[in-house]
């Protein structure tokens, strides 16, 4: 049995064929003015950054973010039952509970991803009272 240097196993590990592209998209223009990017892709994994969206309600925000994510995904002939996990963060947790219905909607076929749901003080703007950030598996 051959046995490697540790310089020369790291180096394969670290520059074989196994690491996979990552490709950005800025779906926004303040997004690079900030610093993150909407939609990163990398390998089989697409991961879209929380998304937020102005309404006077909850509800109405939950359905507009919802919207967008739908508008990426079918950008990519995809839909919701390609999200394999989801986290929510709220500025008001009771709200997201009776908004159940709106989120519930939005899951084809009942076909809920992982989740997590999160409460916090504030979010980017101070209108805002949730954001959502998902990760979607591009192959079954």
């Amino acid at each position: 049995m051959k046995t490697v240097g540790l310089g020369v196993a790291l180096s394969l590990v670290l520059t074989g064929p196994a690491l996979a592209q990552i490709e950005r998209e800025y779906v926004n223009p303040w997004e690079k003015e900030i610093g993150y990017a909407q939609v990163v892709r990398h390998g089989d994994t697409l991961y879209l950054s929380g998304i937020t969206a102005n309404g006077a309600t909850l509800s109405d925000q939950m359905t507009a973010i919802y919207g967008q994510i739908g508008k990426i995904l079918k950008g990519r002939g995809l839909d919701s039952t390609a999200i394999v996990s989801e986290t929510i963060y709220t500025r008001d947790m009771e709200a997201l509970k009776a908004a159940i219905p709106v989120r519930k909607s939005f899951y084809k076929d009942g076909q809920f991803p992982a989740s997590s749901w999160v409460q916090v003080e504030r979010l980017f703007n101070p209108d805002l009272l949730l954001e959502i950030e998902v990760r979607v598996a591009l192959k079954p």
